[in-house]
């Protein structure tokens, strides 16, 4: 399980880099991925930062800080620039996204909240902590995630015991560990929501996958590999057609075909974790689902042809490695968070 860093920086400071942000809005595809190069560097968290997200139409990118740093920071893209500190939280951000139209932030934070702020003005407009039967909230995990329109929260408690699926509007809380899946109580590992909101996917520490059906809160089927592997890290691709999933040892992903339940393409090249000090702990679809964008501990980011299996390209990560990536919805850039609260900004120059 992925454990917060304390990293302190002096100051508050903007380093744009000399190729700035605003100089390219060229989606980056599997012809020009060698290309792809560092255009920005955003600072201003002053601890790791483990969430990031773009509004829906690219213009803005949201992160949530941790370690000492309990902001949730708005920045503008083509400046490379801060918009609005958002201030409130009482601990680390475990998860950050905008709504469907891009007019909300959210944020769950360890503190058991989860706030929705104005995008435009940086208000905070409203904070959530409890559940329609006044429940607390119980977040205190980094497996914290919202669906991609901000309508949901899917987390987990500290020990793994429930799978939470929490409507933001009506604060109904659902466990998504049905009466079947009673082998997967407490022996919960990763997971992650379709892009549709439809379907689960849950590891185990036995080395399998659940795919859950959201709306029946049964699970459909177990995705088990030829070789024990703990997969750290799940995402569903774009159309939900496959999951990618990091093994936590070998530092692999292997491609799963959702539909059929079979193991695809395995794609390998960042560095084992011999020691247990390495991990992916980022993963992103690039917006049409042709490539898969890493990140790992070993302070590289990786760009995938899911088609093949190649690797495209490896950037090198600033700040001891990242722990998070999000792919702008118009494919042109590619964001990183990194351990010492430096966000850096990938895409195309010229």
């Amino acid at each position: 399980m992925l454990k917060p860093y304390i990293v302190l920086l002096l100051g508050i400071m903007l380093v744009v880099m000399p190729a700035a942000a605003q100089s390219s809005a060229t989606p980056i595809t599997v012809d020009n991925a060698a290309q792809v190069t560092e255009v920005a560097v955003l600072e201003g968290h002053t601890g790791p930062v483990f969430t990031l997200d773009f509004s829906p139409d690219s213009a803005l990118l949201v992160s949530g800080g941790s370690g000492d740093d309990f902001s949730v920071r708005l920045w503008d893209v083509a400046s490379a620039s801060e918009t609005f500190l958002l201030e409130g939280h009482e601990f680390q951000i475990a998860a950050v996204t905008f709504n469907a139209d891009g007019t909300q932030i959210e944020s769950a934070s360890y503190d058991e909240t989860i706030k929705l702020w104005d995008a435009a003005t940086g208000g905070l407009s409203e904070t959530i902590d409890q559940t329609d039967m006044g429940e607390t909230l119980g977040i205190a995990n980094l497996s914290t995630v919202f669906t991609p329109d901000g309508a949901q929260l899917v987390y987990t408690n500290d020990i793994g015991i429930n799978l939470w699926l929490l409507d933001i509007a009506t604060r109904q809380r659902v466990d998504l560990v049905g009466d079947d899946m009673a082998a997967l109580a407490g022996n919960l590992g990763a997971f992650t929501i379709s892009a549709d909101g439809s379907m689960i996917a849950a590891s185990d520490f036995d080395g399998n996958i659940h795919l859950i059906d959201v709306a029946s809160v049964s699970e459909i089927q177990i995705l088990t590999p030829a070789e024990f592997a703990y997969y750290n890290l799940l995402v569903f691709s774009p159309d939900g057609n496959t999951l990618a999933a990091a093994d936590f040892d070998t530092q692999a992903i292997q491609l799963w075909d959702v539909e059929t339940g079979e193991a695809g393409l395995l794609l390998s090249g960042h560095e084992p974790n011999t020691d247990g000090t390495l991990g992916i702990y980022g993963m992103a679809w690039s917006p049409d689902g042709t490539m898969l964008a890493s990140v790992s501990y070993d302070q590289t980011t990786r760009l995938w042809d899911a088609s093949t299996g190649e690797e495209l390209i490896s950037l090198s990560n600033s700040g001891d490695g990242s722990a998070v990536v999000a792919w702008s919805p118009d494919g042109a850039y590619v964001a990183t968070a990194n351990l010492d609260g430096s966000i850096q900004l990938w895409g195309i120059a010229g």
